[in-house]
């Protein structure tokens, strides 16, 4: 059986495969500024997104890494991050059109409940503490279900 590439932690090398790579300008840019917020070069960035793509397609045969399966949770987390903040957005716009003063926010199938204080933290922190910046209430019932409440009478 051969090692899988995420199961040794290691710097590529000059023996590590090569070939070249097209990629439309406006994706290098995503990619690049993805990697600027990661800490790693554009090359490092590719690596780790294909490495948890393949880690996710769910025919991965071997056991990670302690250290790589903490790096693909956190990976995991950042990509709940950006579906919390899609979908309070979308309860918020709802019950703003409604004429409602409170928008109730169902996050049932993140998997926050499974997550530990931090990591929910980690995933639901930036959206709550903008919401909180912009003057609104949240009220969390239990680690899945927000109230966002804006209107304080």
């Amino acid at each position: 059986m051969s090692t899988p590439p995420w199961s040794i932690i290691r710097a590529m090398s000059r023996d590590d495969s090569q070939f070249k790579l097209r990629l439309p300008a406006d994706l290098r840019e995503h990619i690049e500024l993805a990697a600027q917020e990661s800490k790693r070069s554009l090359n490092a960035e590719i690596v780790a997104r294909l490495e948890e793509s393949h880690f996710r397609s769910g025919r991965v045969d071997v056991i990670p890494s302690a250290r790589k399966a903490r790096e693909l949770a956190a990976q995991s987390r950042k990509r709940t991050a950006v579906e919390v903040r899609k979908e309070v957005l979308s309860e918020l716009q709802i019950a703003i059109n409604k004429g409602a003063s409170i928008a109730h926010v169902d996050l049932r199938d993140m998997g926050l409940d499974e997550m530990s204080d931090s990591e929910h933290d980690e995933t639901t922190g930036e959206i709550c503490r903008e919401l909180e910046a912009a003057g609104y209430t949240l009220d969390w019932d239990g680690p899945d279900h927000l109230s966002i409440i804006f209107d304080k009478d």
